[in-house]
């Protein structure tokens, strides 16, 4: 641009040009900030208009599902006006959705201390109360919007799941039957009734529900997968495979219906159809993963193991950088005892993933397999790299404080348990750790509170009761134990570690009729198990040593004697029964294969030193009897025990 200001100046005089010029810059200055000021207050309004801007944002938000962008704007309204109940409603639903469901509460609650006649946050807190276990609560909060709005389908909804966990049933299927009416195409009330008509075992009528539904609403996922499990329970297998086809047939170009298909008809006996379904899916979609990590599944479960390793290798070469199937083909090598295969895949991935979410997870595997195989140092290491790069993993907590428990470093472990706990109070394999630990650090107060703890969360932990019992063993409380062992009974009839948990003690205190009978019926039931087989046939020479029933114990452990020969509790029931049938040097050659550590326990002691005994060698026979009678812990046999070495004294 040419500069004029010369030619100004010999017009009008120098010094009345740079005032003329000033006075134009300060007049231009004013104009700018002046414009700068009607923009900002443009941009910003009132305050009202600024809490319905940001109020309409989240509304748009909330709309595209974008829950976490809806809260901040509707926090925003809310730090204009505190009292905006609206806006406080909207926050907790957005939370709701998000099932962040303590803050949802807290906010759903502020919005109808703020309006009561928020219906809508009045029903959802109920919905809140319920599934926290507060039915009462959650009635009234159902009742209160019904009073109102009498027609109101979700205060309906959560009045009918009230009434049904109080087991009034009439009144909750003649509220979901004039919901059906009311509103022929959606699915809950239908639903409902359904599962209340097949609880009822009134199977055709829950299925004559959901058809209904399906004619109404053929789009219905729901009752097409609902009423398919019925099928499949009545073995209704046609049925059933011609209700997964229309399921798959409402949507052709999604896998997920497919996949079930296949697992039907792996789980009915047509594994061919089901690979034929799951090939094609890997030849359709090249660039999908998870085709092949179903199809590898599919092997696995059909113990095809070389079939999955090809399609899991076959998986890392096209996708080197996902963890799946790195992660299931280490597991895999895992349990054919070739950990330096795992460890050598995860080290790969590893080496490819750089700095992928997945090697933070893909660090800890290692590190699971690396410390029980005696790299504990590395092992370490890779949890600590995990904790330093994601403060907040928990899984990286929860191993430390495994790693330092199995040090015996106790109290550091309890607190690693106990920062996850913060963050989740509830997490029942959390909350065991903690116990085990407060156990092993003689705590027993604390591990008493934090097993009762769960089951408070769980009634039917069969870890927590399991932990309950074993505490109250050591506790020297047997009564006590018993009963915590006949509570799992209860709760699980089958179960094998009660079982045995009841006959310890019913032998203890000379129960042993009582305990044979627990003996035979878990034997019965699980003729292969190696450990309740070894128990009877123990149970047999110790307690019932007639002929016949050593000839039967000897028997009963033969087939298992190959495998397990060397470990120490069968290589003492077979000496034992060889001591009952005068075999003592073959009891004694069974019992002379094991380490100086094991033979000091004093079961162990006292057979050996009778065995000596039988075969002359009193000099032996005291060593062994000492360390047997010494023992403060009750066995079988103690008292024999401290009998016979009163004979041999000098």
């Amino acid at each position: 641009m040419k500069d004029d200001s010369a030619a100004l100046k010999k017009i009008m005089g120098k010094d009345n040009v740079e005032r003329t010029m000033m006075k134009a810059k300060r007049i231009g200055t004013a104009v700018l900030v002046m414009m700068f000021l009607c923009v900002c207050l443009s941009a910003c309004g009132s305050p009202e208009e600024r809490k319905a801007k940001f109020f309409k944002n989240g509304e748009e938000l909330y709309k595209k599902g974008e829950y976490a962008k809806a809260i901040i704007n509707y926090q925003n309204a809310v730090k204009i006006d505190p009292r905006f109940a609206l806006a406080h409603q909207m926050i907790g639903l957005s939370n709701f959705r998000l099932k962040r469901f303590q803050p949802a509460y807290a906010s759903l609650n502020r919005a109808v201390e703020l309006n009561p006649q928020l219906w809508e946050s009045q029903v959802t807190l109920g919905s809140l109360l319920f599934a926290a276990g507060k039915k009462a609560e959650a009635h009234e909060k159902a009742d209160l919007v019904l009073a109102k709005i009498p027609e109101h389908e979700e205060a309906l909804m959560l009045k009918v799941l009230c009434l049904l966990a109080d087991s009034k049933t009439e009144e909750a299927e003649s509220i979901l039957k004039s919901l059906i009416v009311r509103n022929p195409k959606k699915e809950e009330p239908y639903l409902l009734l359904a599962g209340l008509k097949n609880r009822q075992n009134l199977g055709a009528d829950a299925q004559a529900i959901l058809k209904n539904l399906i004619a109404q609403n053929p789009q219905s996922k729901k009752a097409r997968l609902m009423l398919i499990a019925m099928l499949e329970r009545q073995k209704a297998w046609p049925e059933a495979e011609n209700e997964y086809k229309a399921l798959a047939a409402l949507d052709p170009a999604a896998d997920d219906p497919k996949l079930l298909l296949a697992s039907f008809y792996q789980r009915t006996g047509r594994p061919s159809a089901a690979e034929t379904i799951l090939l094609d899916l890997v030849k359709g979609h090249p660039d999908k993963l998870n085709p092949r990590i179903q199809l590898a599944q599919f092997y696995a479960a059909g113990k095809q193991y070389d079939s999955m390793v090809a399609v899991l290798q076959k998986a890392i070469q096209d996708f080197p950088k996902e963890l799946a199937p790195y992660d299931i083909l280490a597991r895999y090598y895992l349990t054919v005892n070739n950990s330096k295969q795992s460890i050598a895949l995860l080290e790969q991935y590893l080496d490819k993933a750089g700095s992928a979410p997945a090697a933070l997870k893909a660090k800890l595997l290692l590190a699971g397999i690396l410390y029980p195989s005696g790299n504990k140092e590395r092992a370490e290491k890779l949890v600590e790299e995990v904790i330093k790069e994601n403060p907040q993993d928990e899984a990286a907590h929860v191993m430390k404080g495994d790693i330092l428990a199995d040090r015996k470093d106790y109290v550091t472990a309890i607190a690693e348990y106990r920062s996850v706990l913060k963050s989740s109070p509830n997490s029942i394999p959390v909350l065991l750790r903690l116990a085990r630990v407060h156990s092993l650090n003689k705590e027993d107060k604390l591990a008493e509170d934090t097993y009762k703890t769960i089951l408070n969360l769980q009634p039917k932990s069969e870890s927590a009761l399991f932990g309950l019992a074993l505490l109250e063993e050591s506790r020297k409380r047997p009564e006590q134990a018993l009963a915590y062992y006949e509570k799992i009974r209860g709760f699980y009839p089958h179960n094998a570690g009660a079982a045995i948990g009841i006959t310890r003690i019913l032998e203890g205190r000379g129960e042993i009729s009582k305990a044979r009978v627990i003996h035979e019926e878990m034997v019965s039931r699980y003729p292969n198990s190696p450990l309740l087989v070894n128990n009877l046939a123990f149970h047999l020479a110790e307690y019932a040593p007639t002929p016949a029933n050593l000839n039967r114990a000897d028997k009963l452990l033969a087939p298992f004697m190959k495998t397990y020969g060397k470990n120490y509790h069968f290589a003492d029931t077979a000496a034992w029964i060889a001591y009952r049938q005068g075999r003592y040097a073959q009891a004694r050659e069974l019992l002379a294969g094991l380490d100086a550590q094991t033979l000091r326990n004093p079961a162990i002691s006292y057979h050996l030193g009778m065995v000596y005994l039988a075969l002359g060698n009193t000099a032996e026979a005291r060593s062994y009897l000492n360390v047997a009678a010494a023992s403060r812990e009750p066995f079988p046999g103690d008292r024999e025990a401290r009998e016979a070495l009163k004979k041999l004294a000098p």
